[in-house]
Formats: C-alpha cells, sequence, structure tokens
C-alpha cells in the first residue's frame, strides 16, 4: 500500500491512507498498529529514496546534467513555489475538476492500484472507529451504482423502487443504522428537508445497513422510524449489498443525484447541513423547480469539542480496557474494576460473558467507564425480550437514574448541561443484559 502511495505522489491518495492515519489517531497503540503503520511508511520511502538516490546519482554521472546542476535546483526551486502558489489559490483543485470534467477516466489506471477489491475487503476488516474523510473529486460526476437496489432485504413505507423510476427528481441515499448516534442527530435534518421539498420532486432513500445483528430485525428498525419520525422510503440493506455497491464505509452517509441519476454531491458524518441544503435546492433548480425556501435552521446537537470515541464492549472491536484479568472470549467469567481507571478506558465487574460483539451481564455485575462528554448513551438489549430489565446508572458514585431496558436500542445514561468529565458506572441487578457499545455526544 505504501508503495503504491510512493509511485503515485499525492497527499490525498485515497482511502488507504486514510484508513491508515484514523488508526493511527484513533487506536490504542499496539504491536499490530505499529506494524501496519511501518510497513505503509518504508512502502511510501523506498520508491522515493530510489527516485532520489537516482537523480543524484543522474547528475553526478551524465556529464549534460552535471555541467547544469545549478541552473536545474534553481528551475525546479520556482516549479516548487509556483506549485505553492497554486496550491494556496486553489487554482490547482480548479485545474484538476477540469481535466476530469474533460476527461472523466483521467487517472483512472493508477487509482485503480488502491480501489480494487482486495484492498476494499482489507479495509473494511481495517475500519473499527470514524475515519477520516478524504474527498473524491471524480464523485460529483459518477452515475450512481445499483440503480435497482440489488440485494435489497426489503423495503418499508413503500413498494422498491429504482433510480429509472425516479428519473428526473432529486434523490437523497442516506446510509444509516438505528442505533448510531451520528446517524440520530441527522435525522432532524432529513425529515425537515423531506416534508419541505417532497412536492418539488425530491426523495430521500434510507439505506438501513446495520451495525449490530439485532439491527437486521424488521420490527426494531420501523420502532426507530416512529420514533424519529422518519416517513420517506426506507430500504433495509441486512447483507450489506446495496453498501458495497456504493463502496460505502461511514454511518451516516448521503448521496445526492441528480434528475439524470448522477452522483454530484457526497458527505460522510454530521455537518455541512445548510451545503447539503443549498446543493438540494440547486439540483432541484436544474430539474426546473423553482426554489424559493429558506435554509432549515435547526440547533445542532453535534458535540462542540473532544468526545471520548465510540468504544466497544465486544472483543471484536473492544479497545481500552480497563480490567486487568485477560478477556476469555466466549467464557463467563469474573472480572475487577480497578480503583484508578484511566480517561476514555473501562472495565468490567462481577461475572461477564464476553462475545465478539457485545457483552452479557449477570446478576450483580458492574460497568465502569471514565468519559469526556455532555450525553452518553449505551446500546442495550435484554437477553430474554419477554423479561424487561432495570440497570442503575450512576456519576461519581451518585445514582442519577434507572432505566428499564425492554426493547433493542440505544439508551441515554447521562444528559449533562456541558461536557464533562466523570465516572459512568451502570449497575445490573435483573435478567441479563447484552450491552454493546458506548457512544456520545
Amino acid at each position: 500500500m505504501g508503495i503504491t502511495l510512493g509511485i503515485i505522489w499525492t497527499p490525498c491518495v485515497g482511502p488507504i491512507l486514510a484508513s491508515v492515519l484514523t488508526l493511527a489517531a484513533t487506536s490504542q497503540i499496539t504491536l499490530e498498529l505499529v506494524l501496519i503503520t511501518f510497513s505503509y511508511a518504508l512502502g511510501t520511502a523506498l520508491p522515493l529514496f530510489f527516485i532520489a538516490y537516482g537523480g543524484k546519482r543522474a547528475l553526478a554521472t551524465l556529464p549534460a546534467l552535471k555541467k547544469n546542476a545549478a541552473h536545474i535546483q534553481k528551475a525546479f526551486g520556482v516549479l516548487i513555489l509556483m506549485t505553492a502558489f497554486l496550491i494556496y489559490f486553489n487554482i490547482d483543485r480548479k485545474f484538476q475538476t477540469y481535466i476530469l470534467d474533460v476527461f472523466p477516466q483521467y487517472g483512472a489506471g493508477l487509482t485503480a492500484l488502491e480501489n480494487n477489491k482486495k484492498v476494499d475487503e482489507a479495509l473494511i476488516k481495517l475500519r473499527n472507529s470514524e475515519p477520516v474523510i478524504v474527498p473524491d473529486l471524480r464523485a460529483q460526476k459518477t452515475p450512481a451504482p445499483n440503480r435497482d437496489f440489488a440485494g435489497a432485504t426489503r423495503w418499508l413505507q413503500s413498494e422498491p423502487l429504482t433510480l429509472d423510476m425516479l428519473k428526473g427528481k432529486v434523490v437523497l441515499v442516506d446510509f444509516w443504522t438505528y442505533t448510531c448516534i451520528n446517524c440520530i442527530r441527522t435525522f432532524p435534518y432529513l425529515t425537515s428537508w423531506y416534508e419541505k421539498y417532497k412536492s418539488d420532486g425530491f426523495v430521500i432513500i434510507g439505506v438501513h445497513t446495520p451495525e449490530f445483528e439485532f439491527e437486521k430485525n424488521q420490527q426494531n428498525v420501523l420502532a426507530a422510524m416512529r420514533e424519529y419520525n422518519i416517513t420517506y422510503p426506507v430500504v433495509q440493506d441486512n447483507d450489506y449489498h446495496i453498501w458495497t455497491s456504493y463502496s460505502n464505509r461511514y454511518w451516516p452517509a448521503h448521496y445526492l443525484i441528480d434528475k439524470e441519476g448522477n452522483i454530484r454531491y457526497t458527505h460522510f458524518g454530521e455537518g455541512k447541513y445548510e451545503e447539503t441544503e443549498h446543493m438540494i435546492q440547486k439540483l432541484l433548480g436544474e430539474s426546473g423547480v423553482e426554489v424559493k425556501k429558506d435554509v432549515v435552521a435547526i440547533k445542532s446537537n453535534s458535540p462542540a469539542s473532544r468526545v471520548t470515541p465510540e468504544t466497544y464492549l465486544g472483543y471484536g472491536r473492544m479497545e481500552r480496557i480497563a480490567s486487568p484479568e485477560k478477556i476469555q472470549n466466549d467464557i463467563r467469567t469474573k472480572y475487577t474494576i480497578p480503583s484508578f481507571i484511566e480517561q476514555d478506558f473501562f472495565a468490567f465487574g462481577g461475572l461477564w460473558r464476553v462475545t465478539s460483539e457485545y457483552a452479557e451481564s449477570s446478576a450483580g455485575s458492574t460497568l465502569d467507564l471514565m468519559f469526556q462528554s455532555q450525553r452518553v448513551f449505551l446500546v442495550m438489549k435484554p437477553k430474554d425480550a419477554q423479561k424487561p430489565a432495570a440497570v442503575r446508572v450512576m456519576l461519581n458514585n451518585k445514582v442519577v437514574r434507572t432505566i428499564t431496558v425492554n426493547a433493542d436500542k440505544l439508551y441515554t445514561l447521562l444528559e449533562l448541561s456541558e461536557i464533562t468529565q466523570g465516572r459512568v458506572t451502570i449497575q445490573f441487578n435483573d435478567e441479563p443484559i447484552y450491552v454493546f457499545a458506548f457512544t456520545f455526544g
């Protein structure tokens, strides 16, 4: 991967660089992470070393180059300064966009080195946290893939749709999953846009691609749609067919498609709501609809400063655990909570069975986390749907609330007045509960 970067050296080399940067920035330091980063750096350095070494040898051995070495260095110095000027004023980006408009397949051969099936499969395995986003200029004019939404599990609130059926309309494809707090914070904007522009030819198709096994359940998705007032069509993508056809890697992800079926705008994660709505208005205008409506003004619930990263409790993606005992995969084991827990670390107390996706509590077990956030959430489900269970939530050793876990969903543990550092403790005194992941806001 690094060798590919060295050959086609560019600051925005694509998903490979994004994944390595994400791993380095967000993961706990492990031998595997060190080896990945070292291998990538070595692969990057080798081609550049040979280019530099070969250039020096050429200057030293070829008389014509040796004689004019000073002039060559000055010429390249001027070229570097001119390039810096072009980058500073974004002229290089405008030139790239122009070239890609005129020659859509420009660079396809080189980018194929990284955008291939084996690399995509490896990146999916590496993905364990919120990614670094690297924009792809080519996506601005790309025909939308999977026009029939092939591989869909089922459609909700609509008959099966295709992009050909929606030709002439502006379509927003939204990848989401109902326990994703980042997705939940986008719903007020999505539902507002849909109600505001649906009579003008605007359609939202929510592609529900589950992160956890229980999110495949149709009734759970329908319950979430009612809770968040989602009235637009939703397609369940339980087997990741639509997700894969878009080469998607993020929740949430928005793909805005014009009247001809081309992807004209993409955004991953939260934010850029005004920019997205302006693009909706622009594409509706291209469809012949005169839009004279104010941009939706909705108070954002996204955190304004750093919060604890999403914390998974199954061994498949577990990080930052403070319990001194080694995790025993799929075996009920007694764990202890140390007196001191580092920031963003968590610990199990009492008997727990830790599986790849979740941890199963026992009567009397506890779960502690040192967090920094204003809101703390926990994805939970009762082991037996017919036996709801109560959990007690404590903040810095003081009882805050009791929650009844009676469904498979995201539960709010804490809602504070501001971003706070503290220790949250969850006590499980009843029926077994599956806990999947902490999220924050």
